[in-house]
């Protein structure tokens, strides 16, 4: 398993590491981050997090008669996304600013829960680099830039279903998640059981319930839109409208590569790791071809990474789990100020390579243009 690092081992200097500046100096990004307060790391992601991808705010439905007439839902493409609709009509809100502060509090509260509860999961060296993944890599990317869409609940709700312990809680995230996409859930979880069964064999059971749960779910809320006399949601205009298809592959080419880097970012990083450790030539296939298919499949779709997101953050966090556990057996190796140097470096290329967002327009989202056009708008500055 270790075979390919292994060729590299003698050849590091572990005393040219430890007098040499430059080398000091990559590792301080990793040793500053690993000895802050946690108060104020939280503080530190979400402040780099802003600068990196901006916010953008996005309503879902074209106008808040939707949210008026629910419980009886309307023509839309996110018909059987409900939980928006629920929240704005519980709370009576009725105006794009309200629903965009909502939205954004929303957001700070969860990332906030998130940041603290997810200490109970995982020990503190995998807690640092989970925390590095979420919020400063594409998740809380994705999440910024679609403020107000439903992403919200089905990365939150997918991120925690996969690491609660008991079946109880992992039903409760599954059903905040399917608020969100149903359908991306849905397809999610489906990828993720091949995944589930090669790396976490005792879940596999868990996880096609939750599966076969969604699905269920998912005809409910089809039976509910049918109800409703409404004949359109995301699967049916896929395949009903050959325009959205034939703008898809035009925006794929339009942006093609940057759209591909930009569903992982620097964190493609991990799938090559596991490219590189998996002997088992079946499980690396089958493991590879289910972010592989995700990927063909957005050529044809306009929302393009979050689309991609969507379909994979739990695939990923399964990979990753594995290839953390393989890196560990390794690092043990290293001395420590080679760990620290490897380390801080990749925390540099996390602080420094951008988010990259491929929008439905067929363009890259700029971090700041929302809000400078919104500023725009109010007259607070010239644009």
């Amino acid at each position: 398993m270790y075979s390919y690092f292994m060729q590299f081992e003698p050849k590091i200097d572990s005393k040219s590491l430890n007098h040499s500046s430059l080398f000091r100096y990559l590792a301080q990004p990793y040793v500053l981050l690993k000895n802050l307060n946690r108060h104020v790391f939280l503080l530190l992601v979400l402040i780099i997090a802003f600068l990196k991808n901006g916010v953008r705010g996005i309503q879902p439905w074209p106008d808040f008669s939707y949210v008026q007439q629910f419980p009886t839902l309307k023509d839309n493409f996110s018909t059987l996304s409900i939980g928006w609709l629920a929240i704005a009509k519980t709370l009576s809100i009725d105006d794009q600013v309200n629903y965009f502060i909502l939205t954004c509090l929303s957001l700070l509260i969860m990332c906030i829960g998130l940041f603290f509860w997810i200490e109970r999961h995982l020990s503190d060296e995998r807690l640092l680099w989970f925390r590095l993944w979420f919020f400063l890599g594409f998740p809380l990317s994705t999440l910024m830039g679609n403020i107000g869409r439903h992403d919200f609940f089905s990365i939150f709700g997918v991120v925690f279903m996969y690491f609660c312990k008991s079946r109880f809680a992992r039903y409760i995230a599954l059903t905040f998640a399917l608020l969100g996409s149903p359908e991306h859930v849905f397809l999610s979880l489906l990828l993720s059981l091949p995944l589930v069964y090669f790396f976490e064999k005792t879940k596999f059971k868990d996880f096609l319930f939750l599966t076969a749960s969604s699905f269920l779910v998912l005809v409910i809320l089809h039976i509910w839109a049918f109800k409703s006399n409404v004949t359109s949601n995301r699967l049916i205009e896929f395949f009903d409208n050959p325009v959205y298809m034939r703008t898809g592959i035009g925006n794929w080419i339009k942006t093609f590569p940057l759209e591909w880097f930009g569903y992982f970012g620097v964190f493609w990083f991990v799938i090559y790791l596991y490219a590189l450790m998996e002997k088992n030539r079946v499980r690396l296939i089958l493991t590879l071809l289910v972010f592989l298919f995700p990927m063909l499949g957005t050529i044809l779709l306009l929302d393009k990474t979050r689309d991609y997101i969507l379909f994979t953050i739990l695939p990923f966090m399964i990979v990753t789990q594995w290839v953390m556990q393989q890196l560990h057996s390794f690092l043990v190796l290293l001395s420590d100020e080679i760990q620290k140097v490897l380390k801080g470096a990749i925390v540099l290329l996390i602080l420094c390579l951008p988010n990259i967002e491929a929008t439905f327009e067929g363009s890259i989202r700029s971090p700041f243009a929302w809000i400078l056009k919104k500023l725009g708008d109010f007259g607070i500055i010239l644009v």
